[in-house]
């Protein structure tokens, strides 16, 4: 029995330029959407002779974390933060539901690390490199699975404190 295609009516709808639950003074953003591919795995030759004699357990147990390659998004004309969302991860047209079981999430990270409490600038780039939980011990081609991954930009609200002496 194959895996079911998730259902994307649970995720949050990026189509629209406003966002509800945000402030009044956020209403405003942008998204950009990129694709994230998994990277190819490769056990090497001591790791494939451990397979072959049978080691399953110990095989299974071994995971890893592996980066795709980075995703630079420039913070446009108007922003100054961003927020990231991904969608659930998918096979591609050349993969198959042995590469779903393989390759999975395993979050993220940034460049600068401080992306999401910092005030941006204009033309800045951050870069979101996304990470793949998998055995050491699988081999898996490169993009067989992928998830989106959107990065909402928005105006941070300032307040400004002024106090009077009397």
């Amino acid at each position: 029995m194959g895996l079911l295609a998730p259902n994307y009516e649970d995720y949050p709808d990026f189509s629209k330029t406003t966002s509800p639950q945000l402030p009044a003074a956020q209403l405003a953003t942008k998204v950009i959407q990129k694709i994230a591919t998994n990277p190819a795995n490769k056990p090497d030759a001591d790791e494939s002779l451990l397979k072959q004699q049978h080691l399953h357990i110990i095989i299974q147990s071994a995971t890893i974390l592996v980066d795709s390659a980075p995703l630079v998004f420039q913070v446009p004309d108007g922003f100054d933060s961003v927020r990231f969302y991904e969608s659930p991860v998918h096979v591609t047209s050349s993969g198959n539901d042995d590469d779903l079981i393989a390759m999975r999430a395993g979050g993220c990270t940034l460049d600068p690390p401080t992306a999401l409490v910092d005030k941006l600038n204009p033309g800045d780039q951050v870069t979101y490199t996304a990470r793949w939980v998998t055995s050491r011990f699988a081999d898996v081609a490169s993009k067989r699975v992928q998830r989106a991954v959107y990065a909402e930009f928005f105006k941070s609200q300032t307040t400004t404190t002024t106090t009077t002496k009397y």
